[in-house]
């Protein structure tokens, strides 16, 4: 929006928009707990389409591409524990060894 694309949340297919992470440092296979309870490992970057090019000036939908615009991408993620989060629920990046002990206790360890 501050280069004056007309994209609005939930415009690019996004299912989750999170604010205040750095990134471009989040890549594929990343761990992130949300909110209480919530595990998610990001799987890799989402290509984009012209599906999404009317939310860019002149349809320049490339704008959202990782190899074009390191750091501006939409990304996948699969969900590993699921759960219920809302607005204003913390985000935090997980070691490997941090997912392994929530794994654990999601599952009576």
């Amino acid at each position: 929006q501050a280069e004056g694309h007309p994209v609005e949340p939930g415009a690019l297919g996004e299912n989750l928009t999170i604010a205040g992470l750095d990134w471009a440092c989040v890549q594929p296979e990343d761990f992130f707990r949300l909110g209480e309870d919530v595990l998610v490992q990001i799987t890799r970057f989402t290509s984009p389409c012209w599906n999404v090019r009317a939310s860019f000036l002149d349809g320049t939908y490339s704008r959202v591409s990782e190899k074009r615009h390191p750091g501006w991408s939409r990304l996948y993620a699969r969900v590993l524990v699921p759960g219920e989060i809302a607005v204003g629920d913390g985000v935090e990046r997980l070691t490997p060894a941090a997912v392994a002990r929530h794994l654990a206790v999601g599952l009576g360890g």
